[in-house]
């Protein structure tokens, strides 16, 4: 009798450790939810380039939003606007114009070339971030000069039990725990397919005549989800630790890349701070595709770094230059398509510090 109470007590503890894990699995940002913190990781504008922000309210009230641009040297601007109820509003990082008619949207533009932006509800008053879980959005970004766009969705964080309209924290600190009183937590890995630089996809027939795809490149960007953005902030340096693997499930290690506040570059280029990218080229890897697993860590490789989980999107293009019988005829066209990353685990230390507003006490009387 004894044995089958310590049985049953044992099997109870079993299932409601499950059960925690999967309850915590769960409390962590991703692109498909809504919520009341939004963080785009790819903003890009220059002379043909730019990027269309939009940002939604599903909700029948109206909500201001503190936003700040960070480019990659970790220079920012903050901005607030207001979003009405219902109100899918726009606007263009390059220029700051937006959405006109009586509700119109206009913003500071982007302040550098590449960065990113994050979006919270706050209260009136612009001091208290406050629950609101009925935010969400997208990014498009353009090209003008090749004619290329892609769009993804924005990381999106709920603020856990606490009521809609009421403070999420202390002003100033957005606590990205995925516990009750505080944000969803950040992946603990980052997981992705890519193309191998100089891989080939054949296409409907190649053999026969038909069209076949050269892989030109896979862009990847991340950001921390440990930042500083007040005005004596301290940048977070990390090291992105990559593993990879190839069509026939081999694995390879060793690859990282350094990187303060902002990364953005292609897999299989030489990059500064990095190591061991020609892994991502197909004559390294032995096939077209690869699989990879990032994770941001402490490394004394990476001088100041700490250990930090990430956000991201990649971006591939492909370049087709026509079929077997006209190749070098015609010109080359391009492809691109750009996706957030998939997630794995959770890791509650993230967190985002600011400079709050503070309230503006009245005249004293004479």
């Amino acid at each position: 009798m004894r044995k089958g109470i310590v049985f049953s007590v044992a099997f109870m503890f079993l299932i409601v450790g499950v059960s925690a894990v999967g309850w915590a699995a769960q409390n962590v940002a991703n692109s498909s939810q809504k919520g009341s913190l939004l963080i785009f990781p790819k903003i890009e504008v220059g002379e043909f380039k730019d990027t269309l922000v939009e940002i939604n309210n599903d909700f029948t009230k109206n909500v201001n939003l503190k936003c700040y641009w960070v480019d990659e040297y970790q220079n920012i601007e903050d901005f607030e606007f207001i979003l009405t109820r219902n109100q899918p509003a726009w606007f263009s990082a390059r220029s700051g114009n937006g959405m006109k008619g009586t509700e119109a949207v206009g913003v500071p533009p982007f302040i550098g070339e590449r960065g990113e932006l994050k979006c919270w509800a706050v209260d009136n008053e612009g001091i208290d971030q406050i629950s609101f879980n009925h935010l969400y959005g997208n990014a498009t970004i353009f090209n003008y000069y090749t004619g290329q766009s892609y769009e993804y969705n924005s990381w999106n964080f709920i603020a856990r039990g606490v009521a809609l309209g009421k403070t999420v924290g202390t002003p100033g600190l957005l606590l990205l725990t995925g516990e009750s009183g505080a944000y969803d937590a950040c992946p603990q890995f980052l997981s992705t397919d890519f193309i191998a630089k100089g891989g080939v996809f054949p296409m409907d027939g190649w053999w026969e005549g038909g069209r076949v795809l050269f892989a030109l490149e896979t862009d990847l960007t991340l950001v921390p989800c440990k930042q500083d953005l007040r005005q004596d902030r301290i940048p977070t340096v990390t090291k992105a630790k990559y593993d990879i693997w190839n069509e026939d499930e081999v694995k390879y290690t060793g690859a990282y890349q350094c990187f303060k506040c902002f990364f953005e570059g292609v897999l299989g280029d030489n990059t500064p701070l990095g190591y061991g990218h020609e892994k991502f080229t197909a004559d390294a890897l032995h096939s077209a595709k690869g699989r990879l697993r990032i994770q941001g860590i402490k490394s004394t490789v990476c001088p100041y770094s700490v250990d930090s989980p990430l956000l991201g999107v990649s971006a591939k293009t492909f370049v087709n230059f026509g079929d077997k019988k006209t190749q070098g005829d015609q010109m080359p066209s391009y492809f691109q398509g750009g996706s957030n990353l998939n997630t794995a685990g959770a890791d509650p230390t993230g967190f985002i510090l600011y400079d709050p507003a503070g309230e503006v006490p009245e005249s004293p009387p004479r």
